[in-house]
C-alpha cells in the first residue's frame, strides 16, 4: 500500500532536522574551490550541451533532453558520451535501460522533451541544465539523497526521494 500525503509529509518533517544535519556538516568540509564548482555545475552542463548541441547540429532542447533522458544512474560524462553516440549513429546502443533509450528516439524524432520524459527528476534536471537561471525545478538524485541521509536503506532513501518530489509538485 502506497503512503499517504499526509504520512509522507510527517516523515519528511522528522527527518528533515537529521537531513540537515547531514547536509550543513558536509558543506561545512567542502573546500571553498568544491563549493564554487558545485555552484557552477550547471552553468558548465548548459555550455557542454550548447557547444555539443551546435557541432551535432542538433537543436539545443534536443540535445537536453536526450542527456536528460539517458541521465538515470549515469555518471556525467558517460551520460554525454551516450547523448553523442545516440545522436551520431543509429546503431549505438546506449548504456542505459530500454526505456530511456526510446524516450532519447522519440525526443530525436522531435516532441516535445517534457512530454517524452517520464519521472520528475529528469523533468528537473532537462529544465536546470536548459536554463540554470531558473529556480522553479530542482533536480534531486541518489546523490542528494545519500548525502542526506548517508546510514539509511536504499528503500528509505527511495521513499525519502519520492515525498520529496511529491511536496515539491
Amino acid at each position: 500500500m502506497e503512503p499517504s500525503t499526509k504520512e509522507i509529509r510527517s516523515d519528511l518533517k522528522r527527518h528533515l532536522g537529521r537531513a540537515r544535519r547531514n547536509l550543513l556538516s558536509t558543506w561545512d568540509r567542502a573546500s571553498d574551490d568544491h563549493d564554487d564548482a558545485g555552484m557552477r555545475w550547471y552553468r558548465t552542463a548548459h555550455e557542454t550541451c550548447l557547444n555539443l548541441s551546435s557541432a551535432l547540429d542538433v537543436p539545443f532542447e534536443a540535445f537536453v533532453g536526450v542527456v536528460s533522458a539517458l541521465s538515470p544512474q549515469m555518471r556525467w560524462e558517460d551520460n554525454i558520451e551516450a547523448a553523442r553516440g545516440t545522436i551520431e549513429d543509429p546503431d549505438y546502443r546506449a548504456p542505459t535501460y530500454g526505456a530511456n533509450l526510446k524516450k532519447a528516439a522519440e525526443i530525436l524524432a522531435g516532441r516535445d522533451p517534457l512530454e517524452v520524459l517520464g519521472g520528475p527528476k529528469t523533468k528537473a534536471f532537462y529544465r536546470c541544465i536548459l536554463d540554470p537561471t531558473q529556480r522553479e525545478s530542482v533536480a534531486i538524485d541518489r546523490h542528494q539523497i545519500r548525502l542526506l541521509y548517508p546510514k539509511a536503506s536504499d528503500s528509505f532513501r527511495r521513499k525519502m526521494l519520492d515525498g520529496f518530489y511529491r511536496e515539491l509538485e
